[in-house]
């Protein structure tokens, strides 16, 4: 559903999945959708011309591949993308997605610390800008007046300041080869 949520937006999508089954159903669901299309590939062999595409968008993915596959996985990002072409990646902070929850995830085959995810990443993408992803449940009050500025407030009846961002459930980067290609950074996701 990702893939047809971005054909919404982009010239082209093209989906990649390992499993066939998953792609079978994909192709069923979403058949007749202009610009989209769904392949059969592993991450770290993409079935991709080099510097085809504009932006490769990987939420989740990362921890499912042992680690020694996901440095590969991440050249191939690199070859496909074009010389100015942005990653967009997403994977769980092991700390607060596994550690802190005593949860274990049958499927995740290695979840790389930020230090460890950082580090492989700057081989390839050495411009990223990271940014905490976590669902943030609380009571919101803002100003109809001031579109998009949100104040967030935490404390008690005798001192009361900003609530601090919580800690990043997932990290998600925004990576390229150089600095130039990454838009603005007052960017919101």
């Amino acid at each position: 559903y990702g893939s047809a949520l971005l054909a919404g937006v982009a010239a082209g999508v093209t989906g990649l999945d390992i499993d066939e089954e998953a792609v079978a159903h994909a192709r069923a669901t979403y058949a007749g959708r202009t610009g989209l299309r769904f392949e059969q590939a592993s991450a770290t062999a993409l079935p991709l011309p080099d510097a085809s595409v504009d932006v490769v968008v990987s939420f989740e993915t990362l921890e499912h591949l042992p680690r020694e596959d996901q440095p590969r996985m991440l050249a191939e990002f690199a070859r496909v993308l074009t010389g100015d072409g942005l990653l967009l990646l997403s994977a769980p902070n092991p700390v607060e997605y596994s550690a802190m929850r005593n949860y274990r995830n049958p499927f995740h085959l290695h979840e790389p610390s930020r230090d460890e995810l950082e580090r492989v990443l700057a081989v390839a993408f050495p411009a990223r800008r990271w940014f905490r992803q976590r669902r943030y449940f609380g009571s919101a009050l803002w100003s109809e007046d001031r579109e998009g500025a949100v104040e967030a407030l935490a404390g008690d009846a005798a001192h009361v300041d900003e609530a601090p961002p919580p800690a990043a459930m997932y990290f998600v980067v925004l990576a390229a080869r150089d600095a130039a290609a990454l838009p603005d950074a007052t960017l919101r996701l």
